[in-house]
């Protein structure tokens, strides 16, 4: 499993481990640093992106925000962040995170219903994370950024949750905030419980669905163990914030 050491995060080969640490405050601050990494490879990255985007018309590339030094001290996550275009992410993304100096930070919307379900959605065609299910959430960008550019994470998350389920983050009350770690990703996830039952998310979804001309999400399911998820394509952290509040029980890979 990866292992946190002060303001190193030191990461094993697999990428399907990860540790689960609760986490209790968040300072992030963008900073005006570039990316050496997408300096250097600048020619690369514009072919690499030339191809994705003839296989998958629909990707714009914006920008986004890396987490590019911090780390976890005791139970506060601080991290400072870089603003990236989403073609240097993509590729850095897909050649397997050669920059370990970076990392992939983001958070999730871990939605409880009030008779004890964790909402999970699956990701859309059009998406880069087609077919991939785990919960709510997606990159910071600057859309998220406050004040002194600090860079507001819950705000990012109750944002993406209204975007790819048309839930409204207010409604809920907000829990425990976890962070999960593995290869260059980490993800922050909030637990939000809602005072609806899965029936009534899941009918939620469905009306805002109808709504959507090009939804992020193609379908959510409700599920009550970590076992739910054994089949499904997903990333660790998915599974990592099942077994926080659902309990132990492990899915495949």
């Amino acid at each position: 499993m990866p292992v946190i050491k002060g303001f190193v995060i030191i990461v094993p080969n697999s990428s399907t481990d990860y540790e689960l640490n609760r986490i209790n405050a968040i300072d992030l601050t963008l900073s005006d640093a570039g990316w050496p990494f997408a300096v250097e490879n600048a020619a690369a990255i514009a072919e690499h992106w030339a191809g994705c985007t003839r296989d998958n018309p629909a990707l714009f590339n914006g920008n986004v925000f890396l987490m590019s030094s911090g780390g976890l001290e005791g139970s506060r996550l601080t991290a400072e962040l870089i603003e990236v275009d989403y073609a240097s992410f993509l590729t850095w993304r897909d050649w397997g995170w050669p920059d370990k100096t970076a990392h992939d930070l983001y958070g999730s919307a871990i939605v409880l219903s009030s008779d004890g379900a964790m909402l999970v959605g699956r990701m859309s065609p059009h998406t880069v994370n087609a077919g991939l299910l785990y919960p709510p959430g997606g990159s910071l960008n600057r859309d998220d950024l406050l004040a002194g550019n600090k860079v507001d994470l819950f705000g990012s998350i109750a944002r993406e949750l209204a975007e790819e389920t048309g839930l409204d983050a207010a409604e809920a009350e907000a829990g425990e905030v976890y962070m999960a770690s593995f290869d260059q990703r980490i993800a922050i996830g909030q637990v939000l419980r809602f005072p609806h039952d899965a029936a009534e998310l899941v009918r939620k979804f469905s009306i805002f669905l109808e709504s959507e001309p090009d939804p992020e999400l193609e379908q959510i399911l409700m599920i009550r163990n970590v076992a739910e998820l054994a089949g499904h394509k997903k990333p660790p952290h998915a599974e990592a914030f099942a077994s926080a509040v659902l309990g132990s029980a492990t899915a495949d890979a």
